[in-house]
């Protein structure tokens, strides 16, 4: 999502005041992986900041056990199909994020965002930069791939190569005020060389690699869109939102598409429901945000049910690469007796923000299954 909204702008302006990424060791166990993200981390810390007399738990990310047998009450038990699609969602995270050799060092850093588009806001940097990335790519044995990881549609493998390379040709940045971990400064670096993953080539990897032998009808035309048509498409099916389940792709339509704005795609990571009294637990309203609050009253009056969701996608850096941008793991909360949705927003703690339209101030447009996963 290249178009910077309302959201984006209170991302940046508290973007100084969210808790700074820890490089992790390249040999750390995939479970203590998980909470070192910092879409993760800005929730901790907002779970933290939130009232200590009020338990919401109920908000925070579930992490299933990883694909395989795991062991309750020391009982080994086979995981279910849920906890194989989160385990196949966590590990595709992990791959697009490294790890990278640093001074001797194992680093992970979640990718940046890039979109391939005539008003791309790192199109100049990726034109100046072009013969290093261009080196990095030959360097990476990937000279024929180089296309893809400008157009945001990279494989995992790709992404991580060619930002080895960079970082072997001495292209990081140096630290600045706004860059100060080295996490930070290799996605900086992705910026400035154009180099990333927007969010229909996140989405569409994931699902293809999260579904397994189903999950061939998102392998195909990866420099294309699929999702814009996907209701009218045979090999999907739609799915209410009530219906959600881990591995289903949801894509949003911008409300100026008319005017060339594209929408947003993510893939479902979890869904639960989550009680009206669970909701009147929530602070309705955040420092600055007075123009959502009857909105906000409006959804946490409704009786419900609700839904709440955890998606993965890759998200919009606005214009100068902002920190924000790139993989996030989201929270989406649904009314199903209104229709409205809310949006969880981590920078505002205090804040829910509500849609009648959908979730991110975008457009829901529909939940989507590969048909060959429906009963016959």
């Amino acid at each position: 999502m290249e178009v910077t909204n309302d959201r984006d702008r209170r991302l940046e302006a508290s973007a100084a005041n969210a808790p700074s990424p820890t490089p992790t060791s390249s040999t750390a166990d995939a479970s203590e992986r998980v909470a070192r993200y910092p879409s993760d981390a800005v929730l901790s810390d907002l779970h933290e900041r939130l009232p200590s007399s009020i338990d919401y738990s109920f908000l925070k990310p579930v992490h299933q056990p990883a694909p395989g047998a795991t062991e309750v009450s020391g009982v080994r038990r086979k995981a279910t199909n849920t906890e194989i699609m989160q385990g196949r969602l966590d590990d595709f995270r992990d791959r697009f994020s490294g790890p990278y050799r640093v001074d001797g060092q194992g680093v992970r850093a979640r990718p940046m965002f890039r979109m391939n588009t005539a008003d791309a806001f790192n199109r100049e940097l990726l034109q100046r930069n072009l013969p290093a990335l261009r080196a990095a790519c030959t360097k990476a044995g990937l000279a024929n791939e180089m296309n893809l990881c400008i157009a945001g549609r990279g494989s995992p493998e790709q992404l991580v190569r060619v930002t080895q390379a960079l970082l072997d040709g001495n292209r990081l940045p140096p630290a600045d005020s706004k860059h100060t971990t080295v996490e930070s400064r290799i996605r900086l670096m992705q910026w400035q060389h154009g180099i990333g993953v927007d969010c229909a080539g996140y989405t569409q990897q994931a699902a293809a690699f999260a579904h397994g032998a189903e999950g061939r009808v998102f392998a195909q035309n990866l420099m294309g869109d699929i999702f814009t048509n996907m209701r009218n498409d045979r090999r999907f099916v739609d799915i209410d939102p009530e219906d959600v389940r881990p591995g289903d792709v949801i894509h949003l339509d911008h409300p100026k598409r008319a005017q060339g704005a594209v929408g947003h795609n993510v893939i479902v990571r979890d869904h639960s429901p989550i009680t009206a009294a669970d909701l009147a637990r929530i602070p309705a309203i955040g420092p600055g945000v007075a123009e959502y609050s009857e909105a906000t009253r409006q959804f946490l009056a409704s009786s419900g049910p609700f839904h709440r969701y955890t998606v993965d996608s890759s998200w919009g850096a606005g214009k100068e690469g902002n920190d924000y941008g790139g993989y996030r793991r989201d929270t989406w909360i649904y009314d199903a007796s209104s229709g409205r949705w809310a949006t969880l927003t981590p920078e505002a703690p205090r804040l829910l923000y509500c849609d009648a339209r959908g979730p991110q101030g975008e457009i829901f447009a529909g939940a989507f299954r590969p048909a060959s996963e429906m009963p016959r």
